[in-house]
């Protein structure tokens, strides 16, 4: 016997009426099994979605902060760059408007890096603090010479202040100008290695 035989032995033994509930029994298995796919399909759909949505957010927030960040490495380094150049006007020419330009930059360029704290490496925050550090004994160290270098009531320059004086002072000015430009230098391969930009 072959299975068509047997298909329609069993058939004629149960009758016409176990045909439609063979027949009516692959129906609503094919409708089943039909709904069971589309259910499936949908429901990981919907997982599909919300990982894309999901996906796409992280994307979106990273990209957010890496271009905070680079806005911020770029100010705080732009002021640094204008913190030096001003050192470096002072270190030449020790004149009251040098030294109020510098004074008035290392508070600007703080504030940068005060704003930026969030975004900034916590050891690059901390290096900033002694840059400022060595900022401030270099400012003080130049607005001590500014001072001696205004004459006096009878027009005496440096006042009370001997050679000797004046010569420590500009040798602590080049040391703690020497610490800021190192320092400088420091957060200037940090920021770059952070910024993905050294090889």
């Amino acid at each position: 016997m072959n299975f068509k035989e047997d298909f329609l032995t069993i058939v004629g033994t149960v009758g016409g009426s176990g045909a439609i509930i063979v027949g009516l029994s692959v129906w609503l298995g094919n409708i089943s099994a039909s709904h069971i796919e589309m259910s499936t399909k949908a429901k990981y759909d919907t997982e599909i979605k919300l990982l894309e949505s999901k996906l796409e957010l992280s994307r979106t927030q990273k990209v957010r902060n890496a271009e905070a960040q680079f806005g911020l490495y770029r100010e705080v380094w732009t002021n640094l760059m204008d913190l030096k150049s001003s050192g470096d006007r002072l270190w030449v020419n020790v004149t009251k408007e040098n030294f109020e330009d510098f004074t008035m930059l290392l508070e600007k360029t703080r504030q940068a890096v005060n704003r930026g704290r969030l975004i900034l490496k916590e050891d690059h925050y901390q290096q900033l603090q002694d840059v400022f550090q060595a900022l401030e004994n270099y400012s003080f160290g130049k607005g001590n010479l500014v001072n001696l270098r205004q004459p006096d009531a009878v027009g005496n320059l440096y006042n009370n202040y001997s050679h000797n004086d004046i010569v420590n002072q500009v040798k602590e000015n080049e040391k703690h100008k020497k610490e800021y430009e190192a320092l400088t230098l420091d957060i200037l391969s940090e920021f770059r290695q952070q910024l993905g930009l050294s090889g």
